[in-house]
């Protein structure tokens, strides 16, 4: 016969002292991994709203976009002495408004033509440096009407400080503003923008050029600088 206690069989007896046991410890395990257990819940909720937002991302996502092809860099023949330059019909007329503009200030030098417009016209936008001012016409691009006229007095009627690089500027070129623009459309094409007398290398060594910028067929912004005598090309690039 199987031995009792308390009045209980010895089989009940040890199931009961394993509950009592299991009922005793549970509170105090629960009570330790209460924190760590709600920051794995914390955890697993913010993962769950992670996923949920890049799911609506990925659903709300426009198309991508389409692969971006490079311009490549245009490679232009050695020019040394080119052959007389026929301007075309886009940038023939900067010759005849430089004059214009000349005849207006009463006499010096052009040193910027652009397209612009001012007052909703489409103008000319000439500068002169004469007699220690800067001009700057706005000039109709049909008949040269002024549309607006502005004057400042200027140190020494140039625009740039060093005598080395003025003394650059005060050369007569060869080329006029229209045939160095030509130059840069023959090579590259696109629309004319604007031309001005520049220079490019250091003090001593400045040299003259006419610095131009035009507009490619592809909206792409190119501007170079072509020697103000032989039309050579010496330097280009993309603006950005």
């Amino acid at each position: 016969m199987k031995r009792k206690i308390f009045g209980l069989s010895s089989v009940a007896a040890v199931l009961l002292l394993a509950v009592i046991a299991l009922v005793s410890i549970q509170p105090a395990r629960q009570i330790e991994a209460s924190p760590q257990d709600d920051a794995i819940a914390e955890l697993r909720a913010e993962i769950a709203e992670l996923r949920t937002l890049v799911e609506l991302l990925i659903t709300n996502q426009a198309a991508p976009a389409p692969a971006v092809v490079p311009h490549p860099m245009p490679t232009f023949p050695p020019i040394n002495q080119p052959p007389a330059i026929q301007p075309s019909a886009g940038v023939a007329r900067l010759d005849e408004v430089a004059r214009h503009a000349l005849s207006l200030a009463g006499g010096g030098v052009v040193r910027h033509i652009c397209l612009d417009w001012e007052r909703g016209v489409a103008v000319y936008h000439v500068r002169i440096y004469h007699n220690g001012n800067r001009v700057d016409y706005y000039l109709n691009r049909d008949n040269f009407e002024i549309v607006r006229e502005r004057t400042r007095q200027h140190n020494n009627a140039s625009p740039t400080s060093s005598s080395f690089r003025r003394r650059a500027m005060d050369i007569t070129p060869s080329l006029t503003f229209a045939q160095a623009a030509q130059v840069a459309l023959d090579y590259m094409g696109g629309t004319f923008r604007e031309i001005s007398r520049s220079y490019i290398g250091p003090d001593r060594n400045a040299t003259p050029v006419f610095d131009v910028d035009i507009t490619a067929a592809n909206g792409e912004r190119w501007c170079f600088y072509i020697d103000i005598h032989t039309g050579a090309i010496l330097r280009y690039h993309r603006e950005r």
